[in-house]
């Protein structure tokens, strides 16, 4: 599918969406705002996305600081429930 816009940046297709450009996928933490505020509907209220990969980039670093190894767990351990609505 073609549109007039594309991005693969959540920031824009936000802004996009609530600017009348179209429709977009966005993850609910960016959309509950706009969603509150009546700048943005949502239309597929029955679908949600799966799947996807999220990156965590640094400046490579031998070896790693711990505090970058504790925030890498973190991450691992919390993402599933952090990217849920609750």
């Amino acid at each position: 599918m073609q549109g007039r816009a594309a991005s693969n940046d959540f920031f824009f297709v936000r802004e996009a969406v609530a600017a009348g450009v179209g429709i977009g996928p966005l993850p609910w933490f960016l959309a509950k705002h706009e969603l509150a505020a009546g700048r943005i509907t949502r239309v597929l209220p029955d679908y949600r996305a799966v799947g996807g990969m999220t990156y965590l980039v640094h400046p490579p670093t031998k070896p790693d600081p711990p505090k970058l190894s504790k925030f890498c767990a973190y991450l691992l351990e919390n993402v599933p429930r952090l990217a849920t609505p609750g």
